[in-house]
């Protein structure tokens, strides 16, 4: 079973439902949130929810897969690479065009652990370069320069900052963190806090601990916190507007 960091959301589509409803327990199985579609078009809708990567099908009637791919880049470019193609067809043409594009694909029929193994790489696929090419200092995790607003407040009886909402601003966002700016007295190190922010459309509440704080005026402060829940990576490379312009995935 994969353990939570390589754990993916993945959205299956295909438009035969016993290979759609066996892929997703194999997949579920091995640790992965699979939720399914039975056609292009209804993945489309799908994807505004937000996921790590996409296993279809090649061939299905409307919207088949690689028109699928096209249109799905032109709303989440960060999926470029995150697609894993499944084809009984032994076309060569096919097949070469799917290599163009850089793509996995499993030829029908294919083992479970092909699947799994299809999975995970296409999941992975990206991250690691993006934090490769960003990555600064020592810090262990990347943490990206997305500046927003975003409130907080206190999750534990008698932290500084009190029982009432304070509004905040976002410096930078990590997986597992955030470091905010607000006006107001510094936060002590294990202080509970609940912080409210949006990441492009989707709006999250989450639970958090105070590891640092300082004043970086006479005012205002800036504090580094850790997030009890992580927050999805596809909804930070979503975020990130430099993606569409500079970073093929």
């Amino acid at each position: 079973m994969a353990n939570e960091s390589s754990s993916r959301k993945v959205l299956l589509v295909d438009d035969d439902e016993c290979i759609r409803a066996l892929c997703e327990e194999a997949l579920t199985i091995a640790g992965h949130q699979v939720s399914t579609a039975a056609n292009g078009a209804e993945a489309l809708d799908s994807l505004k929810e937000g996921y790590d990567l996409v296993v279809t099908d090649v061939n299905m009637p409307g919207l088949d897969g690689p028109a699928l791919y096209r249109r799905a880049l032109e709303q989440y470019p960060y999926l470029e690479r995150r697609f894993v193609f499944m084809t009984g067809d032994d076309c060569n043409e096919v097949r070469a065009a799917l290599n163009r594009a850089d793509s996995i694909y499993l030829a029908k029929p294919f083992k479970i652990k092909e699947l799994i193994d299809a999975v995970e790489t296409a999941g992975a696929a990206g991250y690691e370069d993006f934090y490769a090419r960003e990555s600064r200092g020592k810090r262990s995790e990347q943490r990206f320069g997305l500046i927003g607003d975003c409130t907080v407040s206190s999750d534990t009886p008698g932290a500084d900052i009190g029982a009432e909402i304070l509004p905040a601003a976002i410096e930078n966002v990590s997986r597992n963190g955030v470091m905010i700016r607000y006006a107001g007295e510094p936060l002590k190190k294990g202080d509970g806090l609940s912080i409210s922010f949006g990441l492009e459309r989707m709006g999250t509440v989450r639970r958090a601990k105070a590891v640092w704080s300082k004043r970086s005026g006479r005012k205002e402060c800036i504090a580094g916190v850790r997030l009890v829940e992580p927050i999805p990576v596809y909804w930070i490379l979503s975020a990130l507007p430099q993606i569409d312009r500079a970073h093929n995935f």
